[in-house]
């Protein structure tokens, strides 16, 4: 048997069903948006790592000459080295079509049977591959001409064209994804690279700790140790990378998603319990009287408390039943997205039963503490009031001096007032709702701003670089000869040589940092205008010794070594000279590699590289995207036949693109994310509108006594939620730009290292406004509608 009280929440939920199914959709939403997250935050972060893990990445690599097996042998020996293994690194050029090419990174492979330090897998083809052909890595497969066993046209630098048979795929979960970064990895054996003719000066030692294998002071402190061990030995030791300890080269692009996400799903759920606020408050305005019976017979505040706790509780286990659902398949489906995107598999669908749990605890959390204020607001009425209540019906309206005016006005007026008054007939009521679909809106606002800010930012970046192509060359080349051919080349206005090199930090404690670039732009160059952060440009005011030049430092760079102040003395390393230099500002550059800009004549005083360019900035005659791509491919051919040692060259809105690839992730998430709040924000609007339309039941049967139609009443009600909606908009558009601001600058220094140029997206005020206007019409006409086809009789009745 079914205790009474039970039955009156049965009788309570099927009688208020719209309501009820309202409140359920949203926490549906929130559940789904909050479950979505959860499950891909616990998919996403594992796998990412995992992935990583199973590769055993190097703890660090040393570039260095003379290397052999023997010695790799004896460093497996050494107790502070847990494996080592040799790998040797060639650039060389893949051809994707026609004049144009990306650059190829060949890893040499000495045993791919044995491989125990950064490993990968066979995916598809010849596993070993044999003398004569290539593997590469699968995220480039979309991009090449060719299919498996086929011929690969390859060069290095300043060779002529060779081919490859393309022997098979694999997987190579330690490298930042090709189609992001726009370049290939192939391996091969070395009997391939020695056939193709391929130099190389140094070969890769990768290895691992033996213990502390998270600590970068340790590894770096043991790779020094190494590096002293293998120059007694007469090896040259020219470079010591350090890669941040066990993560992956994209860990902080998914982990600054991941933030967003967990910020968007929980203030999903958040507002669905806007709702329950406001159902139950209407549902115990409602039952002001039964309340009061059922304390008249004997009935405990307490025991009324649990029945409509009960109820929030019965609604908030059906939206889990159906949300839960929803939030692992999309869940899933997004984690899928983000791993072809950032190019690792997924190997294990399982998630921690914990997770689950928490999203069970935090969904009944929330609902029962929504339900917390209105359960004991109504639930204290004495007796007395109770069963003196009118119920909803019993509502003063209050008609502001504004509307009286408009009403002496013109009479015509007068109809439109009902509108104007209900409104703002319960303001509470009207904050939450307002609230809660200016949050939607503002949330769509942000992400369409965050969108226009990530473009305007890239343009920025784009409009602070003056030139249309970059030539990069594989070793300085002479400038007597490479710019004749640059400038005769067809569709070049002009052309600028810059010389740079790599660069390392000298620490106080003899370590080095990893290696960045070192640029270094003609003294009246008027190719780049980088806006400054801290300081300024290389020519500015500074104070410094007069025998160390100045270093400008962009902001990816500065945010490894945060300690270094304006004015500081660094000890920089280029080659195999060491020098002193003084910082004299941080510029902002939006997804370049690390890198410092000195003056050329104060680097070609220290490597004695004067006369020679490693880079060559070009104008073309037209400046858009296809005359770009003309010219580059007329630089290709005319480099190639002159036999320049070509690295890459790269037109501006290429180069914009692959950064705009490194942020599809972030953007559509945010588009989608924004889309279930607005979504849940809506439902409130639903929600309060049929609220309103119950509460003037017996209204709306006097105006259709006295000749009102159902269609102006629908019009009436309709430029009632037209108000809420418009009042929703305008507190969304005020609260929008200072929301983006913060947004913008906390994600740009979790991405960028420095805060987004801050656009306002003409498009999402656009965008927005339309919404409201059509969602709120729906949400208004609805209700509206089915109070309309009530009798007469029946409205007068209603209480």
């Amino acid at each position: 048997m079914i205790a009474p009280r039970w039955k009156k929440v049965w009788a309570d939920l099927s009688t208020n069903r719209t309501r009820a199914a309202l409140v359920v959709a949203a926490m549906v939403v929130g559940i789904w948006g909050l479950g979505s997250v959860t499950v891909s935050y616990a998919v996403l972060t594992r796998q990412l790592a995992d992935n990583y893990s199973v590769t055993n990445p190097a703890s660090a690599t040393l570039w260095a000459t003379g290397l052999d097996d023997a010695q790799v042998q004896e460093i497996r020996a050494l107790p502070a080295v847990q494996d080592a293994e040799l790998r040797t690194v060639v650039r060389g050029r893949v051809l994707m079509e026609p004049d144009r090419w990306w650059p190829l990174w060949l890893f040499i492979v000495e045993d791919f049977e044995g491989m125990t330090v950064s490993t990968f897998t066979p995916e598809t083809g010849a596993w070993p591959p044999a003398d004569g052909e290539i593997l590469i890595e699968r995220d480039g497969q979309a991009f090449l001409p060719v299919g498996v066993g086929e011929e690969l046209v390859v060069t290095q630098p300043g060779g002529a064209r060779q081919t490859l048979r393309l022997s098979g795929l694999v997987h190579d979960a330690g490298q930042a994804p090709a189609h992001m970064e726009h370049w290939m990895y192939g391996y091969a054996t070395r009997a391939t690279a020695e056939g193709l003719g391929w130099a190389w000066e140094t070969e890769q030692l990768k290895f691992t700790v033996a213990e502390r294998a998270d600590d970068e002071a340790h590894i770096r402190a043991t790779a020094g140790e190494l590096r002293g061990w293998l120059e007694e030995r007469g090896s040259v030791v020219s470079r010591v990378d350090v890669p941040p300890p066990g993560r992956h080269p994209h860990q902080n692009q998914l982990e600054s998603l991941l933030f967003l996400q967990g910020s968007m799903g929980l203030m999903a759920l958040l507002l669905s319990g806007v709702l329950i606020v406001n159902m139950l408050s209407v549902l115990l305005a409602e039952q002001v009287r039964q309340i009061g019976i059922m304390k008249a017979i004997g009935a405990r505040p307490g025991q009324i408390r649990v029945l409509y706790y009960g109820m929030v509780l019965a609604m908030t286990v059906a939206a889990l039943a159906l949300g839960l659902p929803l939030g692992i398949a999309s869940g899933r489906g997004y984690s899928a997205f983000v791993a072809t995107e950032l190019n690792f598999d997924i190997l294990s669908w399982a998630i921690p039963p914990g997770y689950y749990l928490s999203q069970v605890a935090a969904a009944i959390a929330l609902a029962l503490a929504a339900a917390t204020v209105p359960i004991l607001r109504g639930t204290r009425v004495t007796v007395r009031d109770a069963l003196n209540s009118y119920g909803l019906g019993g509502a003063r309206l209050r008609v502001g001096g504004l509307a009286l005016a408009l009403g002496r006005i013109n009479g015509s007026w007068r109809p439109w007032l009902l509108s104007l008054r209900n409104t703002f007939r319960r303001k509470g009521r009207l904050a939450l709702t307002v609230g809660t679909l200016a949050a939607g809106l503002g949330l769509m606002m942000v992400a369409l701003n965050m969108g226009a800010s990530l473009s305007r930012s890239l343009r920025s970046e784009s409009e602070s670089r003056h030139y249309d192509v970059a030539v990069y060359l594989d070793r300085p080349t002479p400038l007597a000869a490479l710019m004749p051919a640059i400038d005769g080349t067809d569709g070049v206005e002009s052309s600028e040589a810059w010389i740079g090199g790599m660069g390392y930090l000298v620490q106080h404690d003899g370590t080095q940092s990893n290696r960045f670039g070192v640029v270094a732009p003609p003294a009246d160059t008027d190719r780049i205008e980088l806006p400054m952060l801290q300081g300024s440009w290389l020519d500015g005011s500074t104070e410094r010794p007069p025998d160390s030049p100045p270093l400008v430092m962009n902001q990816g760079l500065h945010s490894l070594h945060p300690n270094l102040q304006l004015g500081d003395e660094l000890t920089l390393r280029i080659g195999e000279t060491t020098s002193a230099w003084t910082l004299a500002g941080i510029a902002k550059e939006m997804g370049s590699p690390n890198q410092v800009f000195v003056r050329q004549r104060d680097f070609t005083a220290v490597t004695g590289m004067a006369g020679a360019a490693t880079s060559v900035l070009v104008v073309t005659r037209g400046h858009d995207s296809a005359t770009q791509i003309e010219v580059s491919q007329n630089l290709e051919r005319t480099l190639e036949a002159g036999g320049f040692p070509v690295a890459s060259v790269l037109c501006k809105a290429e180069g914009l693109q692959i950064i705009e690839d490194h942020l599809i992730v972030i953007t559509i998430f945010l588009t989608m994310m924004s889309l279930l709040v607005l979504a849940v924000g809506g439902l409130g609007l639903l929600s309060t509108m049929s609220i309103n339309v119950l509460e003037r039941t017996r209204e709306i049967g006097v105006m259709r006594a006295i000749g009102a139609g159902s269609a102006r009443v629908i019009a009436l009600v309709v430029a009632e939620g037209e108000l809420v909606g418009l009042l929703s908009w305008l507190v969304a558009l005020a609260l929008a730009w200072p929301a983006t601001v913060v947004v913008a600058g906390f994600f740009g220094d979790l991405i960028f290292h420095a805060p987004l140029v801050v656009a306002f997206s003409p498009a999402g005020i656009a965008v927005t406004a339309v919404v409201v206007v059509v969602f709120t019409a729906v949400a208004a006409a609805w209700p509206a509608r089915s109070i309309s086809r009530r009798s007469v009789r029946d409205a007068l009745a209603y209480e």
